[in-house]
């Protein structure tokens, strides 16, 4: 869960339909009453999590989540491609050899 913007500006958080500035530059997550959270899950300043809501493993939350609800990553989107790159033995033996020289 993170409580601090990476631009360190105020956190604003949505009540009742619109954007409001806290005031605060750190606040983490508000979390309601039997909701759970899954290993490794982010959760983006501001953010609140409705009661008995969850929030599956490996998911990343920027938006309020609503009472009851169940949030989760779609993997369907990740792409594999083919790896156009390469490393050589004889490359990094060359860079450790030149390391050392110094």
């Amino acid at each position: 869960m993170a409580n601090f913007r990476l631009d360190e500006g105020n956190i604003n958080s949505k009540i009742s339909g619109k954007f409001l500035d806290t005031g605060k530059t750190k606040l983490g997550s508000i979390i309601g009453s039997d909701s759970r959270i899954g290993v490794n899950a982010s959760i983006m300043p501001g953010v609140k999590i409705g009661k008995a809501s969850f929030l599956a493993a490996g998911t990343v939350l920027s938006v309020d989540l609503p009472d009851g609800s169940y949030c989760y990553m779609d993997f369907k989107a990740c792409k594999i491609k083919k790896n156009l790159k390469s490393i050589s033995g004889s490359n990094r033996e060359s860079i450790l050899n030149n390391l050392k020289l110094k």
